[in-house]
């Protein structure tokens, strides 16, 4: 584990869904957010998923990559199916919000895990 990482504790689930989002849809993404931020913070996609997932962290819009109350484009990364991915960037940031989006009609955002430690 990287020097940076932080956990104490059990993993926590996010503390509220701010927007459930819509399955396949880049414009309706479910945004979580912890009230406390966490780091590390993991994001795991199925391996069952047909598509990879995309993701962005810490933005208060949907679309607001910088978090200046515009409208960035969508502004995400991908994890691929099966993948396991720290968004902290091995405890560098700390989370408070994750945004993700899938891109298969067949997947469901409900399958996708997000936990982080305090």
């Amino acid at each position: 584990m990287a020097t940076n990482v932080v956990r104490s504790q059990s993993a926590v689930a996010p503390d509220l869904v701010e927007s459930a989002g819509t399955d396949n849809s880049a414009t309706a993404p479910r945004v979580v957010l912890f009230r406390n931020p966490v780091r590390p913070c993991i994001v795991s996609v199925p391996a069952t998923f047909n598509a990879a997932v995309r993701v962005k962290v810490n933005a208060v819009a949907a679309n607001d990559f910088d978090n200046d109350a515009d409208d960035d484009g969508p502004g995400y990364w991908t994890i691929a199916v099966g993948a396991t991915e720290d968004v902290s960037i091995q405890g560098r940031l700390s989370i408070s919000r994750v945004s993700f989006i899938t891109a298969d009609a067949a997947d469901g955002l409900d399958d996708v895990s997000v936990v982080g430690w305090r």
